[in-house]
């Protein structure tokens, strides 16, 4: 099973957990709200059993994950799985014709990691190799709880997990607890410290703005998948920054999005920054996470919010509730 690379699904999955099979139905599924139509979403699953089919694997679709099947499996070998979140959003944000091509690419460089896999069998025990790998990803804790007990990881934005991985050449790969026994290091805020450094350094971003009724939103973007790690030294973006910190968010592994909080106005503008938030997260691809933080003094607090038909409704926490009571 690919534990924990890149391809996993990153967005919520369907509450009742059954295959869907060639069946009509009158809309996308759950996960795949983003197709917007039936149609669209059945020539999705089509062509993704196709190109199974090509490489002689069967196919179970459930909620977002393809099972495969194979002739030469064992009994007791466990059912490869992969995530459809990533590529699905990929391919309902393009034109149809491209997505054959889409799906091809995606799947291929996944398998292309089983060979990853293979080659760092004898290096992921050496501390100066892996150093030299080392990343982070910031996923939502309650699509991956159940593996979180077998990696490396620690809490530092709340609703996160930040999870170390390995940058590989054709994947992002879990560290699992196993993998660092043979580490001379076991200086777990050393493996994090040089796993950040690392993504800063693999992960550029452009600065833009964008005007909001009461000021503008920043925008940090890059071609990496990283980017949305460098949440964790948001002190990096003065853009952000405003005297009481900043309004921020991580939709996309690619984006990050903020506005500076300088006075109460900023708060008209963090609905704006709520509404795009998770238009972006629903839409992909590459879904991190819908939540939104106010960020000060280096800590993070999840400011809550609901969407309705009815309009925004926000929650905002203890800790910024009497800080909004200190500046009035």
């Amino acid at each position: 099973m690919f534990d924990g690379i890149e391809g996993k699904p990153t967005g919520p999955r369907g509450p009742e957990g059954k295959a869907r099979h060639e069946a009509s139905f009158d809309a996308p599924p759950e996960w795949a709200a983003f197709f917007e139509t039936a149609d669209r979403y059945e020539r999705f699953e089509s062509l993704v059993r196709r190109y199974f089919k090509a490489h002689g694997r069967s196919t179970l679709i459930t909620d977002g994950v393809v099972t495969l099947g194979s002739a030469g499996a064992t009994p007791n070998e466990p059912p490869l799985q992969m995530g459809l979140g990533n590529i699905a959003q990929a391919c309902a944000r393009a034109d149809e014709e491209g997505w054959a091509v889409l799906i091809a690419k995606h799947f291929d460089g996944l398998q292309r990691g089983q060979k990853d896999e293979e080659a760092i069998k004898g290096l992921i025990g050496d501390w100066d190799w892996a150093r030299e790998h080392l990343v982070v990803r910031l996923w939502e804790e309650e699509h991956v709880a159940e593996r979180v007990p077998l990696w490396v990881t620690r809490h530092d934005v709340p609703g996160l997990v930040t999870v170390l991985s390995l940058d590989l050449p054709e994947t992002v790969r879990t560290v699992l607890k196993e993998d660092t026994r043979g580490w001379t290091s076991q200086d777990q805020d050393e493996w994090f410290a040089v796993a950040i450094e690392n993504v800063v350094r693999m992960a550029p971003v452009e600065h833009s703005a964008v005007e909001g009724d009461e000021g503008e939103i920043q925008i940090a973007e890059g071609e990496s998948v990283y980017v949305a790690s460098r949440l964790l030294r948001l002190s990096d973006f003065p853009e952000f920054l405003g005297e009481h910190g900043a309004f921020v968010s991580a939709p996309v592994r690619n984006v990050i999005v903020g506005v500076p909080f300088n006075d109460g106005e900023a708060l008209v503008l963090v609905g704006t920054l709520m509404g795009f938030t998770a238009d972006a997260e629903a839409r992909g691809p590459g879904s991190v996470s819908r939540r939104v933080w106010w960020w000060n003094d280096g800590e993070f607090e999840e400011v809550e919010y609901e969407i309705t038909d009815e309009g925004l409704e926000v929650y905002p926490g203890e800790r910024l509730q009497q800080h909004m009571t200190s500046i009035e």
